[in-house]
């Protein structure tokens, strides 16, 4: 295990030097409700370079026969694990340095530098909220209300909004945009995504 660690984190110092993908790490930890991050799950964010996740993940596919776990948005998710060796970790990062130098030809930047993280307005204790009476109602009709469950980003698994935060029309308008781009909005009861518990509130309050 001691070997893994030592060739994940070496891996990770390596891609700490790109110019244009964006290996996802502690840095988002404390932010959006990010609590802590398995640095064995590798996200790749694509948005630096001016491509989504999807195309980032054939380019991993075509290019160097490297099959992703998943690509949604601007991400794409490989895995790793103590079966990896260090050759393995090598081979990801060649890949990954090519990718990076290719977007120096012609960088750009799509629509996705829009989708930073909202820091949402907590206007109740999370447990409170859990367990507060509900209605369901669809995501364009929550603006306002308060989040009686959670909405989460796969991948990379962030959470989006938490019970009890305020649900701002910025965050409807993201999660509009991640539905377009064929990402995975998880967490909510409604399995479509299209509905959201919001907590029932006495008028005035």
């Amino acid at each position: 295990f001691a070997a893994y660690v030592d060739n994940l984190t070496e891996f990770r110092k390596k891609m700490g030097k790109l110019s244009h993908l964006h290996l996802v790490g502690e840095e988002v930890v404390g932010t959006a409700s990010i609590y802590g991050l398995d640095l064995s799950k590798l996200i790749f964010s694509g948005k630096d370079a001016g491509v989504g996740g999807e195309a980032l993940s054939q380019q991993f596919r075509q290019q160097f026969g490297i099959e992703l776990e998943m690509a949604a948005g601007s991400y794409a998710l490989a895995l790793s694990s103590v079966m990896d060796s260090r050759e393995n970790f090598a081979r990801l990062a060649r890949a990954a340095e090519t990718i990076d130098r290719a977007a120096d030809e012609a960088p750009v930047r799509d629509d996705t530098e829009k989708d930073a993280l909202l820091h949402l307005p907590q206007v109740m204790r999370l447990s409170a909220a859990e367990d507060a009476p509900w209605e369901e109602l669809p995501l364009p009709d929550t603006a306002g209300r308060i989040s009686a469950e959670w909405i989460y980003l796969y991948p990379p698994g962030i959470p989006l909004a938490a019970p009890g935060e305020r649900i701002v029309p910025e965050l409807l308008a993201q999660l509009e945009r991640y539905r377009r781009q064929g990402m995975s909005l998880e967490g909510t009861r409604d399995l479509t995504g299209e509905k959201l518990r919001v907590v029932c509130e006495t008028p005035g309050k």
